[in-house]
């Protein structure tokens, strides 16, 4: 009965152990399947850091061409304000130059209503 005994539980322990073995056996698969899935994770983990990483060069060239984009509309900014305050200058010496025109016609006008007494020749009378 001892002997059966022994057998009895020995067997109960063989078949725990290998269902143990069994079940370690599983376990270890899953875990190179969760292995192998985590290291594909992983790799499409560098992917899009690699591609975060080009978008991030691409956005610090458009910035830097932005910067410059900027400063030249500074500049062009910069150089119509000359060129329209230059057109204001010459606008204003015009209308000076126009004044002095008007004041020396009128001058003359002035002198030509005066020497009005004395007969003018005319061009179209004469003929």
């Amino acid at each position: 009965m001892k002997s059966q005994f022994v057998t009895t539980v020995s067997t109960i322990l063989m078949v725990g152990v290998t269902s143990i073995g069994v079940n370690l056996a599983l376990i270890g698969a899953m875990s190179e399947t969760n292995d192998v899935r985590f290291a594909q994770i992983d790799a499409r983990f560098e992917q899009v850091d690699a591609r975060f990483e080009q978008v991030e060069r691409r956005l610090d060239q458009m910035d830097r061409r932005f910067e410059q984009i900027d400063r030249r509309f500074e500049q062009v900014e910069r150089r119509i304000e000359v060129m329209d305050r230059r057109m204001d200058e010459g606008f204003k010496e015009m209308a000076a130059a126009i004044a002095r025109l008007e004041g020396l016609i009128h001058g003359l006008h002035g002198t030509a209503q005066t020497d009005a007494s004395q007969p003018a020749s005319d061009p179209e009378q004469s003929s």
